[in-house]
């Protein structure tokens, strides 16, 4: 006990940098797991309507986000996040993201 005690008052900024290291191995895991996920495809479409939803805090949350309805080239409809401005009969293509241990898809319009 008496070493791990010395190693530590000898060494605090590597203790420090270890512990930011952890947090931002933590924060990404948490991103790639439940938020954004890993890139898998990308597939385009032509949007149809388009409707502002609450960003967190429930439904009467002041922070909205735009998620408009996409129609693929094959027909299906699927809701997309537009981080870009989405308007009707625009021509998107959408980034296919899929969570890391789900079979969640999320489907996101950025224009860069």
């Amino acid at each position: 006990m008496s070493m791990v005690y010395t190693f530590l008052n000898k060494h605090p900024l590597l203790i420090i940098f270890l512990g930011f290291l952890f947090i931002g191995g933590v924060a990404t895991l948490i991103n790639y797991t439940f938020f954004k996920g890993i890139k898998v495809g990308i597939t385009q479409g032509k949007v149809k309507s388009i409707e502002k939803v609450p960003a967190g805090g429930g439904k009467y949350s002041v922070h909205k986000i735009d998620m408009a309805n996409v129609i693929t080239e094959d027909g299906e409809t699927i809701k997309v996040y537009c981080i870009s401005y989405c308007t009707l009969d625009l021509k998107v293509e959408v980034n296919i993201y899929k969570s890391l241990f789900s079979k969640k898809l999320n489907y996101v319009y950025d224009r860069n």
